[in-house]
């Protein structure tokens, strides 16, 4: 597989003073078999003038109206030219051996839908953290339960630490692969679909580094009409019975962390439609 190239889905939207060092994480990669592929949400500011100042033949933009990053990202994987589809938002960035790491493991077995690395974050005054993954492989391999994995420990993938089989997206009619008009859950609703329809395959290193900048904080408003149901999971189909169990569990550790948080803001207003929801009024 010498000849395995990536389409680097960047999704932009104001993101003027972060997406230039996001890109030239990717320029560094020492596998430099790839096309960057930024689609420019309609943004206000000069995001899209900083990539234009950026001069490589391997990247292209596009514009789009503001539709939100999940359009985004599914124009993204339709505009790709390449098989392997590795996501990165612009404000985060890669090691240099991100994609020599996920070229290796697909060179190992090209079947899974989807390649994952380990990440660590970053908060606001730099402060680097690494989140507890678990029941995870040791080094690398199938992720054997990603419900449970999920459910016990933080999130395994994040949609910059994430590369996609097309190919599977395109058989497994998924392409549009994340929920328009959602905000908060889209990624976590995307990687659901993946797992109940084929495996992914982990390395456990954090080769990511997902950067706070929007000062994303517990004490913040949460706009629950702009968050994922997670209830509609428990109508997805899948043959396993653990999956379903786990995945129940996962929804009530989802919806109830939203109750924790509301409560705590003292954003009473907006129980009942959680309350609505925890009840499956809306499906």
């Amino acid at each position: 597989m010498n000849d395995l190239f990536f389409s680097v889905v960047i999704p932009l939207y104001n993101k003027e003073k972060y997406i230039a060092e996001t890109i030239q994480s990717v320029l560094r990669q020492t596998y430099a078999n790839f096309e960057i592929v930024v689609i420019n949400d309609g943004s206000t500011d000069q995001s899209a003038e900083t990539v234009k100042c950026l001069r490589d033949d391997r990247i292209r933009l596009i514009d789009q109206e503001n539709q939100g990053v999940s359009v985004a990202r599914n124009n993204g994987i339709k505009a790709a030219k390449n098989n392997w589809i590795a996501f990165l938002d612009g404000d985060d960035k890669w090691e240099r051996d991100f994609l020599a790491e996920i070229k290796n493991a697909i060179s190992l077995d090209s079947n899974f839908i989807g390649y994952a690395t380990g990440y660590k974050k970053q908060d606001m005054q730099g402060n680097i953290y690494y989140p507890k993954l678990k029941k995870i492989p040791h080094e690398r391999g199938k992720l054997n339960n990603y419900f449970l994995s999920s459910f016990f420990g933080n999130p395994i993938i994040t949609s910059s630490s994430i590369c996609l089989n097309k190919a599977l997206l395109d058989t497994n009619n998924i392409l549009n692969l994340f929920p328009p008009n959602i905000k908060r859950g889209e990624d976590l609703d995307a990687w659901t679909k993946l797992n109940l329809k084929n495996n992914i395959f982990f390395i456990n290193k954090p080769l990511v580094t997902i950067k706070n900048v929007d000062g994303n904080t517990s004490n913040q408003q949460y706009r629950i009409d702009q968050s994922f149901n997670y209830n509609l999971w428990l109508n997805y189909k899948t043959n396993s019975k653990k999956k379903k169990f786990y995945i129940l569990l996962l929804v009530m550790k989802r919806e109830f962390g939203i109750l924790k948080r509301l409560l705590r803001n003292k954003q009473y207003k907006d129980v009942p439609e959680l309350k609505d929801r925890l009840l499956g009024k809306y499906k």
